[in-house]
This record gives C-alpha cells, sequence and structure tokens, in this order.
C-alpha cells in the first residue's frame, strides 16, 4: 500500500491478449520519500465505478511492486523507471 500525490497523468487504452477492451492510467506517485511510477489497467466494460486520479490527488494505491532481476537498487541513487508499481486499486483521499 502507498500513499502519495499523483503527477503526471497519463492514460492508457488497448486491449488484452483475449481481446477485451482495456484502459486506465499511468502516473508518478509522490511523498516525502520519493516516488515511484504506477501503472493501473482494467477491462473497459467491468462493472461500477472505474476509479481515475487528476493531478495533484492524495492518493492510495493498493500495489504489487515490480522490479526487473537486474535492477541493483543498492548500488544506485538514481531512479531506476523500470520500477513500477502495478496497482489493483486506487482510493483518493479526502483534500
Amino acid at each position: 500500500v502507498l500513499r502519495g500525490t499523483a503527477k503526471d497523468i497519463r492514460t492508457l487504452t488497448g486491449s488484452d491478449v483475449y481481446g477485451f477492451a482495456t484502459c486506465g492510467q499511468t502516473f508518478t506517485l509522490e511523498d516525502s520519500t520519493g516516488s515511484i511510477d504506477v501503472l493501473y489497467i482494467i477491462k473497459c466494460q467491468s462493472g461500477g465505478n472505474i476509479l481515475s486520479v487528476n493531478e495533484g490527488d492524495q492518493t492510495t494505491v493498493y500495489a504489487t511492486i515490480h522490479a526487473p532481476p537486474t535492477t541493483s537498487l543498492k548500488t544506485s541513487n538514481d531512479v531506476d523507471t523500470s520500477i513500477k508499481a502495478l496497482a489493483t486499486k486506487l482510493v483518493k483521499s479526502a483534500p
């Protein structure tokens, strides 16, 4: 579970391997410790409300962190953009 401010919002559209339409967002989640890229993709025709975040929204992200095995977190001071949070749920915080 990650909490922070959503920045650099980008909209995603496409389809999954079964041909179902997918939609979602990718954005950077920032807090006082740093930032991480978040990828949130769902089936567009899924029931219920489809939550999206806006620039500056305080957001809680439920996610799995994906870091390729070649990533060296111990030796790099640079932000590695290959490390991503693959979101399963988004919750906007009250302002």
